[in-house]
């Protein structure tokens, strides 16, 4: 195994891969570097993206991590994810469901009492969006509050406590942020322990994960971390800093090259087997469809299956996307807020499975998760 750099004056293309397998690696690495460039100019805030095959893994990054010091961003930039990060929660979930520790059916009158508006509110309808939950960022708009505003998850659990369902669970789906956040209190009442040193110690650390964590402390110094960017009225880019704490339904901070184990490990597994005990809850009870699957989006893209997720914050935006046929997945990391990650996802996987069109139907569709999470925090 060895690592091969490739370094311009803005680009730069690391690739971790058996040398056997160069010639691929030429492809890949010149579509991502094409694209990138597409989307990004020189010195501005850009994004950090990788392919693999659950083998062999290629990176390229373009843009300023920092517009301050003039740092570029790599494959080893530490950058902020939102809802992207939900699907480590929802995999910890089903492994506690898989050691016989917790139960897709259990409710959140046994497994969180204090929280006595929800009782009735099982697993599985927190797992998939249908708890009727609402989301904490709607409270905290409603509130007059900004993304911005300082958040920690005292302030967040007496939101939900004192904020009623938006409708008896499992009767439709609605993707609440809420629901994730109790997610994490269910994790710390089964295992007995802060939800960021669980997932640290089974399952970031056990994939070889030691670039990633949970931000827990806005204040606290992360070296090689990139700063996120937005454009103000002015079309300038300003960098804005969470004062957020809440971690669980997003708020990770890891690296292309860590995203690109988590993918492998995926990649390495029947999908169709992670999510089997799910597929019962498929419907919602007004016959809507659930394609939620603990914390990825199951749909079929240009006629292949696909796993996937996007992420926004007002200055951030990722994209995550495993099509477990090709084996194939794709990942993006962006300190900026004006870039479709999606879109870039997909335009490299078209690429690289040599498709001559993209059905914009089902594109539209694929870029559901970023709209989701667009309404549920602030314009």
């Amino acid at each position: 195994m060895k690592y091969i750099t490739y370094i311009n004056a803005f680009l730069i293309i690391s690739v971790c891969i058996p040398t056997f397998a160069l010639a691929k690696m030429d492809k890949a690495t010149n579509i991502i570097s094409e694209t990138l460039s597409n989307y990004i100019q020189p010195n501005e805030p850009g994004c950090s993206v990788a392919v693999t095959d659950g083998v062999n893994s290629y990176f390229g990054s373009k843009g300023l991590g920092s517009l301050e010091y003039a740092t570029s961003l790599s494959p080893d930039t530490k950058m902020l994810t939102a809802s992207t990060s939900k699907q480590f929660l929802g995999y910890a979930v089903l492994q506690l469901i898989k050691q016989g520790k917790l139960n897709l059916d259990d409710n959140l009158g046994k497994l969180l009492p204090e929280f006595k508006n929800y009782a009735d509110i099982k697993v599985y309808q927190l797992l998939n969006h249908t708890s009727g939950v609402k989301s904490h960022w709607a409270i905290a708009e409603l509130m007059g509050k900004s993304l911005f505003d300082e958040y920690n998850p005292s302030l967040v659990t007496e939101m939900l406590r004192s904020a009623h369902i938006d409708f008896p669970p499992n009767s439709r789906y609605l993707y609440s942020n809420g629901g994730y956040f109790l997610l994490t209190k269910v994790v710390e009442s089964v295992t007995e322990k802060s939800f960021p040193e669980y997932m640290k110690q089974h399952v970031f650390n056990s994939l070889g994960m030691t670039n990633t964590e949970y931000l827990d402390d806005y204040k606290r110094v992360i070296k090689n971390r990139a700063d996120g960017y937005m454009k103000d009225e002015f079309d300038d880019f300003v960098a804005m800093r969470t004062h957020s704490e809440v971690v669980g339904p997003g708020h990770i901070v890891t690296t292309t090259r860590d995203f690109s184990k988590w993918a492998n490990h995926l990649l390495s597994l029947n999908l169709n087997a992670l999510f089997e005990p799910l597929i019962p809850y498929s419907t919602s009870a007004d016959g809507g469809v659930v394609n939620y699957y603990a914390g990825l989006f199951k749909e079929i893209f240009n006629g292949n299956l696909v796993y996937q997720h996007a992420g926004y914050y007002e200055n951030w935006r990722q994209g995550f996307s495993v099509y477990p046929d090709k084996k194939l997945a794709v990942i993006s990391l962006c300190n900026r807020s004006d870039i479709s990650s999606n879109k870039m996802n997909y335009e490299i996987t078209a690429e690289l499975l040599n498709w001559k069109e993209i059905d914009q139907g089902e594109n539209e569709n694929k870029n559901k998760s970023v709209e989701e999470d667009k309404n549920i925090l602030f314009k």
